[in-house]
């Protein structure tokens, strides 16, 4: 069983971008097989499978690529964001980021403590939780 789970490195919107990413995740140590790219378009993929060896996934259809994210390991709410960065073309690139304990052995990812993009803390498997869609503060200037 696969213990290691993933990091986001980043979301390219280019073949050039995306291949240049994968060389200079190779020259930190990672191998083609420890990177995996998403896209929610299949000629993305198509155009990357012949020029690298990284494990890719995706597709053409929403619930297809959201599902491919959260079986990575990525919340629900997770799985939305990285799936808004592909939709239209884009490449999410992830690595396998194994975490350790102080004993040396694996810990698993705790998903809810997870941090967004935002800083704010990311939902959990708690599907009590109420989701916020818009996470932007607003300033009340009605009475300046």
């Amino acid at each position: 069983m696969n213990l290691a789970t993933k990091k986001h490195v980043g979301t390219f919107h280019s073949v050039d971008t995306v291949l240049y990413k994968i060389t200079e995740l190779g020259s930190q140590g990672f191998a083609e097989n420890q990177i995996y790219g998403v896209s929610g378009v299949d000629d993305m993929i198509a155009m990357l499978e012949g020029e690298t060896e990284i494990v890719l996934k995706g597709g053409n259809g929403n619930e297809h690529v959201k599902d491919i994210l959260m079986r990575m390991g990525f919340s629900k709410q997770q799985a939305e964001v990285y799936f808004e960065e592909v939709k239209d073309g884009g490449v999410a690139l992830f690595v396998e980021d194994e975490q350790f304990d102080s004993n040396g052995r694996r810990e698993e990812m705790d998903s809810s403590a997870e941090i967004g993009f935002s800083g704010e803390q990311l939902d959990g498997q708690n599907h009590q939780q109420q989701v916020i869609e818009n996470t932007v503060p607003r300033i009340d200037t009605r009475n300046l």
